[in-house]
């Protein structure tokens, strides 16, 4: 699974180190720059088969355990291995912003949500195009965070989002029609290297080629 995927497929984003390594695989040192130590322990682990998680238990300063919760047979678990690993978001936002010359909103970003404001594109000619990030984990929450984006910006702006899986086709036709880009960031960037990407395609020539002929596709095709 990449970061992309990942970040779709959590509900609350943070984990132990072992269920981060699952989620994102070959990304996981790349992405490491964005975990960030929450201090907090766990109180389940995941096991390599898949099945039901073990419970973590503390019988003491330096002796917690992984409880099978069938058997009841334990096994010993490092500090290091209970210790809930977080992710950060606008660390993240930061280096895709990076990557695609958009210069960072500086207000602080509300507690954790569906949409995120990454900042502002000027494009050459010149135009301002707002940058928003949505991260849904369902269809209908994407289509509802986007359909609220498309009201409450009169003017053109460009809507990022992880992946393509959850993006109605009938809510892309619209951003389209209203000549707003829709950067699909699984698709638009690649690694170069741990906490930094590079754009697979400038953002300035999608969006000339969406002030030419209202092409608001971009990424698509992309490795």
């Amino acid at each position: 699974m990449s970061l992309w995927s990942a970040l779709e497929a959590l509900a609350v984003p943070a984990a132990v180190e072992a269920e981060w390594r699952a989620l994102l695989g070959a990304d996981l040192e790349a992405a490491r720059p964005f975990l960030t130590a929450t201090g907090r322990r766990a109180e389940s682990y995941p096991r390599a088969d898949g099945g039901e998680p073990y419970d973590v238990v503390e019988h003491g300063p330096g002796d917690v355990v992984g409880v099978d919760r069938e058997s009841g047979r334990s096994f010993p678990l490092g500090a290091g291995q209970v210790a809930v690993w977080g992710f950060d978001r606008p660390r993240l936002l930061a280096a895709v912003a990076a990557a695609l010359g958009v210069a960072r909103d500086p207000r602080p970003e509300p507690a954790w949500s569906r949409r995120a404001a990454v900042g502002t594109f000027r494009s050459p000619r010149p135009r301002d195009y707002p940058c928003v990030y949505v991260e849904a984990r369902r269809a209908e929450d994407w289509a509802v965070t986007a359909g609220q984006l498309l009201y409450e910006f009169p003017e053109p702006f460009v809507l990022l989002t992880a992946t393509r899986r959850w993006v109605p086709r009938a809510i892309e036709a619209q951003l389209r029609h209203q000549r707003c880009a829709l950067v699909v960031l699984a698709e638009a960037l690649a690694w170069a290297g741990p906490g930094r990407f590079r754009a697979l395609t400038p953002l300035a020539a999608t969006l000339g080629d969406l002030e030419a002929r209202g092409d608001a596709a971009f990424g698509r095709g992309g490795p």
